[in-house]
């Protein structure tokens, strides 16, 4: 007898504050996820545009946790990751609102995670505008002076 294996829960966790047309843009992008256990939560940081409401009625799959008012990015990030974690989530993948994605970045992400203790994994993002330049690529820290440094800005993708 064969046992399904079913991969890890990674919840997608959107912070949004206004901005409606590039939150229903990102919305739009997460609906290809090719992932197959992964679910989208949008963080609506007391947005007055009526993103919730626009949430809510263009993507109901979509859970919209709506706070009273902005609390920041780091505030509504936690606020997001935590509400995840206490819903029981594998891994978070957490996304600004300005964001667009590939269909299978979940995949490559969680291809990378593998049975090692991963803490933390991060795709390269790209500029919108120009979308074989690279925005990051993620950073190192120097041993000695932990200035932190970027790798890959403004460069062209070469692989």
């Amino acid at each position: 007898m064969s046992s399904v294996v079913v991969p890890p829960r990674v919840d997608v966790v959107v912070l949004a504050y206004n901005h409606l047309a590039d939150t229903l843009e990102c919305l739009a992008s997460l609906s290809h996820l090719t992932y197959p256990n992964q679910r989208v939560l949008v963080v609506d940081n007391g947005s007055s545009d009526g993103t919730a409401d626009a949430i809510r009625a263009q993507f109901a799959h979509v859970q919209v946790l709506r706070l009273d008012h902005n609390i920041g990015f780091q505030g509504g990030a936690n606020f997001g990751v935590q509400s995840s974690l206490d819903a029981g989530t594998d891994y978070v993948f957490l996304l600004s609102n300005d964001t667009t994605v590939q269909p299978n970045i979940l995949d490559e992400l969680m291809a990378c995670a593998g049975p090692a203790d991963v803490g933390l994994l991060a795709p390269k993002i790209y500029y919108f505008s120009d979308p074989h330049r690279i925005w990051s690529v993620g950073g190192d820290r120097h041993p000695l002076t932990l200035e932190m440094t970027r790798k890959g800005d403004n460069q062209l993708d070469r692989g």
